[in-house]
């Protein structure tokens, strides 16, 4: 009996060094992947980004590099995770996304318009 129990006690501690080193892989970020603007809001009001023609996909990238393409441009830099949300650096600016209701929001600082992306399937 004594051996049974220590036998299954060898193999339960087996699994959870083998879970544990496993969750020691890679970090998912929630953010990685392509999102895409929503709506913008500013002093109250809000539009839907798309009606306006001014529509952003941004795919954030695992390895820390983000793409940000709109109807005229395209753009280049990093990203870093944060406390709620993302950094993105590119041409040597950086500006905070803050995560709020499952969306990534992009805050003007000057005009205070905030714009909304949310995560593509």
């Amino acid at each position: 009996m004594k051996k049974a129990v220590t036998k299954a006690l060898v193999v339960l501690m087996a699994l959870s060094i083998m879970v544990g080193l496993a969750a020691c892989g890679k970090k998912t970020y929630e953010y990685v992947g392509a999102w895409k603007t929503t709506t913008a809001s500013a002093q109250g009001a809000e539009v839907d980004i798309n009606e306006l023609g001014l529509a952003l996909d941004m795919h954030i990238l695992e390895d820390g590099k983000i793409m940000v393409v709109s109807a005229e441009k395209f753009g280049l830099g990093t990203w870093k995770e944060i406390d709620g949300g993302i950094s993105i650096t590119s041409g040597g600016e950086s500006m905070d996304l803050k995560m709020a209701d499952g969306k990534l929001q992009m805050t003007e600082p000057d005009s205070g318009l905030v714009m909304n992306f949310e995560k593509q399937q």
